[in-house]
């Protein structure tokens, strides 16, 4: 239900401001080998930025993660939604923190629901004149061990289109 009022809150405050050149959209595309695990990872986002210098981001990215293990038919899937917030100060570098609602299902019929709390710091460069790269490290506070599919922390590199 609160997935409603924070779209609904994006895209009011997206009409409210009735400027289409505060959206930013992007996101980050994954794919891993590691300890005999391949990844697949797709995090589409759109975010809202906010105040006189644009600092302040509100965003939203719906997501999905599927792992292998190589040489053998186990695999798990997880997908959910993501909502951040981010403030950048004006050296490039930003504050990032985000409330991460998840499903996980394996091969063997497991199903769990997760919550994930990932805070961090992450950087920005320039690619164009509306095109940036980002960067952040993110620690997640509610980390579950025994559904595990990613690290903690974890590291993520994507890039952003200012509409």
């Amino acid at each position: 239900m609160y997935k409603k009022h924070i779209i609904g809150l994006l895209i009011g405050l997206m009409v409210g401001v009735n400027c289409f050149s505060q959206v930013e959209l992007g996101g980050t595309i994954g794919f891993g080998i590691t300890n005999n695990c391949m990844t697949i990872d797709l995090n589409p986002e759109a975010a809202l930025a906010l105040g006189t210098n644009k600092n302040f981001k509100l965003g939203f990215s719906p997501f999905f993660m599927y792992n292998k293990t190589i040489g053998n038919s186990y695999w798990t899937a997880m997908y959910g939604t993501r909502e951040f917030v981010e403030f950048h100060f004006n050296f490039n570098i930003f504050l990032h923190g985000e409330l991460e609602s998840a499903k996980i299902v394996d091969s063997e019929g497991n199903k769990a629901s997760l919550l994930a709390l990932p805070l961090g710091l992450g950087g920005t460069t320039h690619i164009s004149e509306k095109l940036d790269a980002y960067f952040m490290v993110l620690y997640d506070f509610l980390y579950d061990e025994s559904w595990a599919v990613r690290s903690n922390p974890q590291f993520r590199a994507g890039v952003r289109y200012r509409l």
